[in-house]
């Protein structure tokens, strides 16, 4: 699990998720580059296009996997839930794609709670939490140990979770943390998209529809960057994000 790094659980528990200009210096460093680069590369629609069936994804039916999807349905929108879902199914058919050896399970249940931290439910109801990744990650580690997961899974889940807010996750970080941001990313604002052949991603749209998921994430980021202006979102939001939002390849 990351120790020191930005954006990590450790940091989190440390930091309540409130960023220094210090940090924020250097978190712009690490992910302004490659998420310029993949929000590019959607816009000029270039990309591997590989061609990937739906059917080929694996969907575990675990006990974490219902428990995780039990939650989500009981408390988010159904904009939220089917991003969810859609950021699965990216977040794999990149694994799958770049031959990578991810655990299906994992992945998963890091998608179904990611944004956990969006709904009601969960949003700054932490009093030692200042970032809405962070609220997703600490929900998600107690939900994982209700449904029987050791401390190690449940802390390597609230570090994935907790990463993802970051922008870029490079494989040394997870492969199922770098999976997840990067289905996330797609999701959100395009990058990559172009690396799947059309049939694939008309099936993810066909099957989980966005449902107005742009302006849903746009209200949200421009809600955190009021409400809590130290944290990633608030980074992002400032950074560009509703820019890249608008420009990306989904009409809705």
């Amino acid at each position: 699990m990351s120790q020191e790094r930005i954006g990590s659980f450790n940091w989190l528990q440390k930091t309540r998720g409130k960023m220094t200009l210090a940090s924020r210096l250097t978190l712009l460093r690490q992910v302004l580059a490659p998420a310029l680069t993949g929000a590019a590369r959607s816009a000029l629609q270039h990309g591997a296009n590989a061609r990937l069936d739906i059917q080929t994804i694996p969907l575990p039916d675990s006990a974490a996997v219902r428990h995780a999807l039990d939650e989500l349905e009981d408390c988010a929108s159904n904009g939220i839930i089917q991003h969810s879902f859609r950021t699965y199914f990216w977040g794999a058919g990149f694994g799958q794609t770049g031959k990578l050896a991810y655990d299906p399970e994992f992945l998963l249940v890091g998608c179904l709670l990611h944004d956990l931290g969006m709904t009601d439910r969960y949003n700054g109801h932490s009093a030692t939490c200042s970032c809405f990744a962070g609220d997703s990650a600490l929900a998600a580690r107690t939900l994982m140990h209700q449904a029987g997961w050791n401390e190690e899974r449940a802390e390597s889940l609230a570090d994935m979770i907790c990463l993802h807010m970051n922008g870029h996750v490079p494989l040394e970080d997870g492969i199922e943390a770098h999976l997840l941001q990067q289905g996330a990313a797609c999701d959100v604002v395009g990058s990559r998209y172009y690396d799947f052949h059309a049939d694939y991603r008309a099936a993810v749209l066909q099957q989980h529809p966005r449902d107005g998921f742009n302006r849903t994430m746009n209200a949200f980021i421009r809600k955190e960057m009021i409400q809590r202006p130290a944290s990633r979102a608030a980074l992002m939001y400032m950074a560009g994000l509703p820019l890249m939002i608008k420009m990306n390849p989904f009409s809705e």
